[in-house]
């Protein structure tokens, strides 16, 4: 079965073809284009989406990557969290946060980055008792993601969850 992601983009941004076309390498991709100051459901607007169409893998990017890590924890859905902006969580509306879901993340940080300080992020990730996750910090990339980073962990995303599907039979 062929894989079906969500790519969330971040607050302020719009989705990228180049890297819609790069997900829909691995997946059928599904996204959005969200404003995220005038649309106040986002959080319910996504978890439509994912109800709808049976998404099975998460794709989001700074405040995006914040809701990906949410969302993939309310559904139990592997997720790439791309410079996640956690501490923004008052812009989703409230489901039990506690469940006992911990779904694979693939935690993607650039050492330079100045808007997402990655230090915030492994402290959120160490507080929140997180144990099936990976963390990649890239030194040299700030908060945007260039194209070349962003296959090279397409590639080892699909392939470590892909890995595991076919290691559950």
């Amino acid at each position: 079965m062929k894989n079906k992601s969500l790519y969330i983009h971040g607050l302020d941004s719009k989705p990228n073809q180049q890297k819609i076309n790069l997900i829909n390498i691995y997946s059928k991709v599904y996204f959005l284009h969200i404003d995220y100051n005038k649309q106040k459901d986002t959080f319910a607007l996504l978890s439509k989406l994912i109800d709808n169409k049976n998404i099975n893998c998460i794709i989001g990017s700074s405040f995006g990557g914040m809701l990906a890590y949410w969302l993939g924890k309310k559904y139990n859905i592997p997720s790439v969290l791309f410079n996640p902006a956690f501490g923004k969580e008052n812009f989703i509306n409230p489901f039990n946060k506690n469940n006992i879901n911990d779904p694979y993340n693939l935690i993607v940080l650039g050492g330079k980055d100045e808007i997402v300080i990655p230090k915030s992020v492994i402290s959120f990730i160490k507080k929140s008792n997180k144990k099936n996750y990976e963390l990649n910090i890239i030194p040299e990339m700030g908060h945007r993601i260039d194209l070349k980073n962003f296959e090279k962990v397409m590639t080892l995303f699909f392939k470590s969850i892909n890995h595991e599907k076919n290691n559950i039979h």
